[in-house]
């Protein structure tokens, strides 16, 4: 039998009970016996369908087993991502019911049957010069009521995809890369579960039971403690440093996409990856898409900025692998998690003058941001716009520039009556009194030798703003 089984399980959490113990059944070791408790702890309904799928694989044969390991891997691969988190139910967006009702609308306002439009034969003017028709507001009223559930839909698809694996990720959240690569494991198992009324390939019995195996490997991860899964977090590095002018196979990034749900397993990886050439495939299975917002601290009215591994790895890989990090790099919205967007600034600073330049405009767009603030940490900005301008970015310099230095008035200033004068209005910004002081510092003298008069003239009118 080539079963891949993991060692080391931690069963201190798990019931006393001993797992099956059937009579000739000699393929359960201590490690499945703790994976069948964990299920039947975590998701009781899918420890059957672990059981039975361990049982046809460990035989010699059994007719037909192919289809039934598939539908069990189909099974437990779908079912258990909602089973490790808050359970959101589904909400029905109602389009059949929605869709009947515009198209009663859409009869009553005299439109075909069929839903063909026909030219109108003297349309009536608009600025855009497309014709225009009138409907009812009762018609717009089931247009609108179908988008309002069809928007609806969508936050609620969001709402069950973020719980997914929530109770392993950080603050009951996990990156949508964490269920998009789960999903995607053994993406041809809906093709083999179901018989299709011609024989299975050649081969197929075998390539099944050891894809079983893997699978099972991938629940362990799963189930096991991060500490516990280290030796398997360190082979998957050794043999990433070994094949380091080769992309990762299909095989190591199946590893990856069940290892990678924990967040300890996830921060180990990706703080001692040095391979550059994993840059795009990870890139390709999204694993730097998305970066994580500030969540709620436990003190009301402060938030938390989660970490991003993952883009810790990409500073690293920047002057190694700059192409590829910098494909990476336009895809990147701006982050309101000064955590990550300080980390896309250090990925632009450790690239070659070409792709540094290639992203100017990226780089301040991060950094406009409206509702980015830097707080206390400037360092990584000023020295980003200083290097702007360096290499004659000046437009996107000064851009960048009047936007973290750019002062309001406070919004409570003292009314004025007979007790009370004016208060003064103090000037805010993104930046507090020190970190601005220090930017200033840092920022003005290129601003003045490389920008020369538009330089002056922007710091002239930030100085006028402070001392209104």
């Amino acid at each position: 039998m080539n079963a891949v089984v993991a060692s080391g399980s931690s069963e201190s959490d798990l019931p006393e009970s001993t797992g099956p113990d059937r009579v000739g059944e000699t393929w359960w070791t201590p490690e499945r016996r703790a994976l069948v408790r964990w299920l039947d702890t975590r998701t009781p309904a899918l420890t059957p369908l672990y059981e039975g799928a361990l049982s046809l694989a460990a035989r010699d044969s059994f007719p037909g087993r192919v289809h039934f390991i598939a539908h069990a891997i189909r099974e437990i691969r779908n079912r258990l991502p909602g089973a490790l988190g808050p359970k959101v139910e589904r909400q029905d967006a109602g389009y059949e019911q929605a869709t009947d009702k515009i198209q009663r609308r859409w009869i009553e306002e005299g439109l075909p049957e069929d839903g063909s439009l026909v030219s109108l034969k003297e349309p009536d003017a608009t600025v855009s010069g497309r014709e225009s028709r009138e409907v009812s507001d009762e018609f717009l009223a089931s247009v609108g009521s179908l988008i309002a559930k069809h928007t609806a839909s969508q936050v609620n698809r969001m709402d069950r995809d973020s719980s997914r694996f929530a109770d392993l990720g950080e603050h009951g959240q996990s990156p949508q890369h964490v269920v998009k690569n789960w999903n995607n494991l053994f993406p041809n198992v809906e093709g083999i579960a179901h018989a299709r009324g011609k024989p299975l390939p050649e081969g197929a019995d075998s390539e099944w039971v050891e894809n079983f195996f893997r699978f099972e490997e991938c629940l362990m991860f799963i189930q096991q403690h991060s500490y516990e899964n280290l030796d398997e977090l360190d082979k998957l590095l050794e043999e990433a440093r070994e094949n380091d002018r080769f992309t990762p196979s299909a095989s190591e990034l199946g590893q990856l996409a069940a290892l990678a749900i924990r967040l300890e397993n996830r921060v180990y990886f990706f703080e001692h990856l040095k391979s550059p050439t994993w840059v795009a495939p990870l890139a390709e299975r999204g694993y730097f898409a998305n970066p994580p917002d500030p969540v709620p601290a436990a003190e009301p009215g402060y938030v938390q900025f989660p970490p991003w591994p993952e883009g810790r790895y990409l500073v690293r890989m920047a002057p190694l692998a700059p192409s590829d990090v910098t494909e990476v790099l336009k895809t990147m919205p701006p982050s309101v998690n000064l955590r990550v967007t300080n980390i896309l600034l250090e990925c632009v600073q450790a690239l070659p003058s070409q792709q540094f330049k290639e992203l100017a405009p990226k780089t301040v767009e991060w950094i406009t941001h409206p509702e980015m603030s830097f707080g206390w940490s400037v360092d990584e900005v000023a020295s980003t716009i200083c290097r702007l301008l360096r290499e004659g970015k000046t437009r996107q310099g000064l851009k960048a520039t009047k936007a973290l230095l750019w002062l309001e008035p406070h919004a409570g200033i003292g009314e004025d009556d007979e007790t009370t004068f004016p208060i003064p209005p103090e000037p805010v910004g993104r930046l507090r009194d020190w970190p601005y002081k220090q930017a200033v510092e840092a920022m003005l003298p290129d601003l003045v030798d490389l920008a020369g008069t538009e330089g002056l003239k922007l710091f002239s009118i930030l100085l006028s703003r402070a001392v209104k």
